[in-house]
Formats: C-alpha cells, sequence, structure tokens
C-alpha cells in the first residue's frame, strides 16, 4: 500500500512540476498566498475516539499529503493520516479535495481507506470531512508559498461513521 501511495505522489509531483513550467509568466498571480499549482502538507496533531470502547481515546496523529491546484479555490491530492503507534487507530489514505470559501478559510472531504474501528491492521472503505483555517501564510517574490494552518478532520470507516476519530492537527503547507 506504501509503495502504491509513493507512486502516486510522484507522478503527481512530476505532473504538477511539468504544469509549472509550461505556464506563461505573465499569467501568474502572487497577490495570493495560497499554492497555485502544487502543494506538500506536514503536520502532527491529536485525536480523539468518540468510541469509548477503545482503551486508548486519544493518540498522536501525523498528517501528510501532496496537492495540486484544479482552479482558483480548489486542490486535489493525497493524503495520509496515520496514528504515531501503527498498531492502533485512526488511520486514513485517499483522495483529499479541498476548497476555499475565503483565502484562509476552507473544506474538505476524502475519500479513501480507513482502519478506525478496529486495531488490526485491515482497512475498509472510508470518509474524511474537515475545515481548515490558515494562521500564517505568506508567498515570496519567487512565488513560493507557506502557511501554518489548523485542521479539524472527523475520519470513520463508511460501514459505521458515528464510530469515527476527530483529529486536530497544525499542519504546515509549501507550495508553489
Amino acid at each position: 500500500m506504501a509503495k502504491k501511495v509513493l507512486m502516486v505522489l510522484v507522478l503527481a509531483a512530476l505532473i504538477a512540476v511539468g504544469g509549472v513550467f509550461a505556464q506563461d509568466e505573465s499569467g501568474l498571480d502572487f497577490s495570493s498566498t495560497a499554492p497555485q499549482f502544487f502543494s506538500f502538507d506536514l503536520g502532527a496533531g491529536i485525536g480523539f475516539a468518540l468510541d469509548s470502547s477503545y482503551s486508548t481515546p486519544a493518540k498522536g496523529v501525523t498528517a501528510v499529503g501532496f496537492k495540486v491546484a484544479v482552479i482558483d479555490s480548489l486542490e486535489v491530492g493525497v493524503e495520509t493520516l496515520s496514528a504515531f503507534s501503527t498498531t492502533l487507530p485512526p488511520a486514513f489514505v485517499g483522495l483529499r479535495i479541498s476548497y476555499r470559501f475565503t483565502p484562509v478559510l476552507g473544506a474538505a472531504i476524502g475519500l479513501g481507506a480507513a482502519a478506525v474501528q478496529s486495531t488490526s491492521s485491515t482497512s475498509a472503505p472510508g470518509i474524511s470531512l474537515g475545515v481548515f483555517y490558515d494562521l500564517f501564510a505568506s508567498r515570496s517574490k519567487t512565488g513560493i508559498a507557506t502557511a501554518l494552518k489548523v485542521r479539524v478532520d472527523y475520519v470513520a470507516e463508511t460501514d459505521n461513521v458515528a464510530k469515527g476519530v476527530l483529529l486536530f492537527s497544525p499542519v504546515f503547507t509549501i507550495g508553489l
């Protein structure tokens, strides 16, 4: 599974870089602090299981993702949310679609595989719903955009959405 995610990330990066170099510089808009072509996310936070049957209701979570800007406010990418301990939930790998309502506030939905309800390594079809807010965002004169954002996500398996995990994480984003 990790090899497939890595291959998708590499392919998406190559497409995004090719798209950046194919652009006419007169069409670039450096007034926005949001990435216009592609971005990488890296974060860490805490997840709270909403089901009381977990022996450890709170645990550390990492967030890693790669996104490509489709239109002005819409980004599509691949994301992995996983617990620091690989034997415990939450875990999610899938496609993430995010939309910015304002330059600093947005929402996202993810579709993929989740391992939330069990402590085994098996996963089931899952969803991720979330909101994000850019605390600090900037763009350099060369076009590199960086941001520190706060994310709140809800991750659940599709067969039992009520037994999900609520994730809080600060995320660092860098992109072009």
